[in-house]
């Protein structure tokens, strides 16, 4: 998970994203629900510290993991260095020159790129026929905050929106559904009420051991929620 789709080398919110990856349960999750379009040859876009690309590399052949912000890059290498089937590169999807890849994936990226459309329809382009995408995004304007802001967020989802964004591109979607009902309260409450500028703590350790568990449960039962802090979508290649 990355915060630094642009042209700066450095990625200034890096210790953030230290706190999330303490959060086994829900980057358990994410890879749960995201595992299903993942195969093949998968490009994993803006891979941050490699937080997810470890639990990625379980599921595919060969995944190549590229994240252009130079200070999280180096943990990214770090963290897979072990991992015989996936490579790194310091670079943005743009740099990569393969095509046909059978699958690639989003997760908490498409908020840091300014035109998220381009960057689908490039996504498009370097996917084999019937390729899969899999998106993992903030959802939700209402909820938008300081934490927002300091990862540097565009915007927040609609369902709305990033249905029109993903078929816009090429794609026919698959699955699209909000995630972590349980977690919308608390977030407005921290980053919309409070204005708190940080992760962690308390808080942190509460989110990923009950609230979590909790949202899970909730959509257990409650299959197609109408809210939730995320969304997810799959999608294929049209």
């Amino acid at each position: 998970m990355s915060g630094s789709l642009g042209s700066a080398a450095q990625y200034s919110a890096a210790a953030e994203l230290d706190v999330l990856a303490h959060n086994v349960r829900f980057n358990d999750w994410i890879a749960e629900l995201l595992r299903p379009a993942l195969s093949g040859r998968t490009l994993e876009v803006g891979a941050g510290i490699g937080t997810m690309s470890v639990r990625f590399a379980a599921r595919v052949d060969h995944l190549l993991s590229v994240e252009p912000a130079e200070n999280l890059a180096v943990r990214l290498k770090e963290a897979t260095s072990s991992l015989k089937n996936v490579e790194t590169r310091t670079a943005l999807s743009r740099d990569v020159s393969e095509r046909g890849f059978d699958a690639i994936t989003y997760v908490s990226v498409l908020e840091h790129i300014e035109d998220d459309g381009a960057e689908l329809q490039l996504a498009c382009e370097m996917l084999r026929p019937g390729g899969r995408l899999a998106v993992f995004v903030p959802a939700m304007p209402a909820l938008y905050g300081t934490m927002d802001r300091l990862s540097d967020h565009y915007r927040r989802y609609t369902r709305a929106v990033l249905e029109q964004r993903v078929q816009g591109a090429g794609f026919a979607v698959d699955e699209l559904r909000f995630v972590d009902v349980a977690s919308v309260v608390p977030y407005w409450l921290a980053y919309r009420v409070l204005k708190l500028n940080s992760l962690g703590g308390p808080s942190g350790a509460l989110f990923d051991r009950v609230l979590v568990p909790l949202s899970r449960g909730v959509q257990w039962a409650w299959k197609n929620p109408a809210f939730g802090k995320n969304l997810i979508c799959l999608a294929t290649k049209a």
